[in-house]
């Protein structure tokens, strides 16, 4: 019997045991099982940016309509004629309990298609208060519709949002109607 090299006797032969089609046999499994993993990660990615859009859109969608049906209730009187309503601008006059006179707007920017909310004692007179949607989503149409039965005034808010993720386009629609409480 021949004996091992004293270096061989404390280093284990790791390939001693397998044949080459057993090494291909494992090769193939972990490949298939790697494979397997990365797909279901790139799926899990996906997904996930698919649903950071979604809530983009929606967080920016009921915070712009939360701002907006809490103004317009405080409103008074609509501005009719600095408004234009088919096109996204609304105007709304509110006084407060000492007779303070106060003009919201709101607008979407035609460039950055941002909601703004302005304020200001006169209609000429507007500072801008800031955007009420985030600049990862666009405002793609905003539709105020006046509604006016002789005793009541309230306006119905069409928004609609979208944000673009992997080149596809994602879109969603808020809606509402506010009555101008001291309307009535």
């Amino acid at each position: 019997m021949k004996n091992k090299p004293e270096n061989e006797k404390f280093l284990p032969n790791i390939f001693g045991g397998f044949s080459l089609i057993e090494m291909i046999v494992y090769i193939a499994i972990m490949t298939i099982i790697v494979t397997t993993f990365i797909q279901s990660f790139v799926v899990i990615l996906k997904s996930n940016k698919n649903a950071f859009a979604d809530m983009n859109i929606r967080n920016s969608g009921y915070g712009a309509m939360q701002t907006m049906i809490g103004e317009i209730r405080k409103g008074s009187t609509l501005d009719i004629a600095d408004s234009n309503f088919a096109s996204g601008t609304a105007l709304i006059n509110e006084v407060d309990a000492s007779s303070t006179l106060t003009v919201v707007k709101f607008s979407v920017d035609s460039t950055s298609k941002v909601l703004n909310f302005y304020s200001g004692a006169t209609s000429t007179a507007l500072s801008l208060i800031g955007p009420l949607t985030s600049n990862d989503t666009q405002v793609s149409q905003l539709i105020f519709t006046p509604i006016n039965t002789g005793s009541t005034t309230a306006l119905r808010i069409q928004l609609n949002m979208q944000t673009t993720i992997d080149n596809r386009l994602r879109s969603e629609w808020f809606y509402s109607t506010v009555v101008l409480r001291r309307s009535y």
